[in-house]
């Protein structure tokens, strides 16, 4: 019988173990082993940069950037034929809307400063350089074609400070 406490013991400390690292417990693993508790932050997944369109939507529809950055997005339009774009809006819906945010650097339709892209037959991709906002908060985006089905919100969040 004493054979069978060796494996159970082992079975129990293997368990305590999983459920640490699938828990993600950041200090189970600093006590089990006498070590400093570490205090680990979970980065939320950031944008990849690329917004794809199948079926007629985007597949974020809503995305988050720094204030006062320059960035490039890439519209990657998968539905054949079909043509789309991507405008954004200092605030509200398709319906009740305020102006088109600025601050295009290039790939913006007719080379202006709004960020709007000129429709594109998909199958299509068009990257566009831009500086985000400086005021913080939640600009609306959708497509020209389809505002009530392609829509998304742009969240800018304060930059870190010094």
């Amino acid at each position: 019988m004493k054979r069978a406490r060796l494996p159970v013991a082992l079975a129990s400390l293997a368990a305590v173990l999983a459920v640490t690292a699938g828990l993600g417990l950041a200090g189970g693993w600093a006590w089990l082993t006498g070590g400093e508790q570490e205090d680990l932050a979970v980065a939320p997944s950031a944008f990849p940069g690329t917004l794809t369109i199948r079926g007629e939507r985007y597949d974020h529809d809503r995305i988050t950037l720094p204030a006062g950055i320059v960035t490039t997005i890439t519209l990657d339009n998968q539905d054949a034929g079909v043509a789309h774009n991507i405008v954004f809006f200092d605030f509200g819906s398709a319906v009740e809307h305020g102006g088109v945010v600025g601050g295009c650097l290039s790939g913006c339709a007719g080379g202006g400063r709004e960020l709007r892209l000129a429709l594109m037959e998909g199958p299509a991709r068009q990257a566009f350089t831009f500086i985000t906002p400086s005021q913080p908060g939640e600009y609306s985006f959708w497509c020209d074609v389809h505002p009530d089905t392609m829509v998304g919100v742009l969240v800018i969040a304060a930059s870190p400070g010094p």
